[in-house]
């Protein structure tokens, strides 16, 4: 991978890493995220912009300077991010949701599970092995066919 690619990769991360942090403490920057970003490294928006886009790349200058703004290892942004980056820089596994209520879900059971690990996790498994006995029992029926007609007093 070129070098370009990979300091935008790494400037990606850590800009990813500052909207999380910002995000978990209510911080006025989570919310005009790339001017804060652009601000915390040190250069203007616009050339932030240009950066992400494509349009710029990231010298060995501004490479140091986001280092030393973001307090990662010298050299750091210039290596493949799993061998460079300090773990808690390193990306978390992102979880896929299909739709907004989907999503909502997940939040409530974080919620739960950030109040009470083993009762969210006691919780969830009834009502996993609820939903599968009803499932289990409707395939069960299907299988069976349709019921034969009941005959009345043959003639």
């Amino acid at each position: 991978m070129p070098l370009a690619d990979i300091r935008l990769q790494n400037a990606l991360l850590l800009r990813d890493h500052f909207a999380r942090k910002w995000r978990a403490e209510d911080n006025e920057r989570a919310r005009s995220l790339e001017t804060s970003f652009a601000k915390l490294i040190g250069v203007n928006p616009s050339h932030w912009s240009q950066i992400k886009s494509g349009h710029r790349h990231i010298g060995e200058k501004l490479a140091r300077q986001i280092e030393a703004k973001c307090r990662v290892p010298a050299g750091s942004v210039d290596r493949a991010a799993a061998e460079a980056m300090p773990a808690r820089i390193q990306p978390r596994p992102v979880v896929e949701c299909r739709d907004a209520d989907e999503r909502h879900a997940l939040q409530l059971f974080q919620v739960l599970y950030r109040m009470s690990a083993q009762a969210a996790k006691s919780r969830l498994l009834e009502v996993l092995q609820g939903e599968l006995l009803k499932q289990d029992a409707s395939a069960k029926a299907a299988t069976r066919g349709p019921a034969a007609p009941i005959r009345r007093g043959a003639r």
